[in-house]
């Protein structure tokens, strides 16, 4: 089942996990939604519907935060309204970032050139916001559907973005409801900071006797060593 971080008679936020889709399949949220074990629970209102109304897409492979309707009312007023999002993701590059953009953590790595941790709030959706990034230099880790065949690829299918927050306005009150994760960190980003930091140290001290560390250095003096030392 999936997480519900907030609902009322009206609207629920859930928690999408990656990977799974929102349509087409079999193991899919909307199906989730329409089982009789969701979280998600029936609306008392007079035009409620038979099964919650995902508003919002988001690739399998994006994590975070979906708006569900519960009611026509509902669905059909979320369906024609812009919502805000807040984006929390790894990319490559290292500053200076496009305007907005929030910085968590930035270290070097031997695979990509640098990474960073970033944070932004817009008022775009996730495909956009991808083709932001690309644009920007800075490509969303894992990011092969934007990024082509050049982008960073940490491992297959895993894409470092998550939507950590989104508002809304509500159909019933018409207030501005933000919800948001309670979250600090990223589990994910925190192993691949982790990680990236052991194959940076072990190269420097030159005790990286693994073949994986040794094809990381050899990858970071073919792309990214003199422009480092341009800097």
């Amino acid at each position: 089942a999936v997480s519900v971080v907030f609902q009322d008679p009206h609207v629920a936020v859930v928690e999408k996990p990656a990977g799974l889709r929102c349509f087409g399949g079999l193991r899919t949220l909307s199906n989730m939604l329409a089982s009789k074990t969701s979280s998600v629970t029936a609306s008392d209102q007079a035009d409620a519907l038979l099964i919650p109304a995902i508003s919002q897409h988001l690739d399998a492979s994006v994590a975070g935060l979906v708006v569900v309707a519960k009611t026509a009312r509902a669905a059909l007023q979320l369906h024609d309204q812009p919502f805000r999002y807040t984006y929390w993701a790894v990319v490559q590059g290292k500053e200076p970032f496009p305007e907005g953009w929030s910085l968590k953590r930035s270290a070097p790595s031997l695979r990509f050139g640098a990474i960073s941790e970033v944070v932004c709030e817009v008022a775009e959706d996730t495909a956009a916001f991808r083709r932001a990034c690309v644009e920007s230099g800075h490509t969303i880790l894992g990011d092969c559907v934007y990024g082509g065949e050049a982008a960073p690829m940490v491992r297959r299918r895993a894409l470092y973005l998550q939507v950590s927050a989104v508002s809304f306005v509500h159909p019933a009150t018409k207030e501005v409801v933000p919800v948001a994760l309670p979250l600090d960190s990223v589990e994910k980003y925190d192993k691949l900071f982790a990680k990236e930091a052991y194959v940076w140290e072990m190269s420097a001290r030159g005790t990286g006797g693994s073949d994986y560390v040794q094809k990381c250095k050899e990858k970071w003096d073919e792309q990214y060593a003199g422009q480092e030392a341009e800097e």
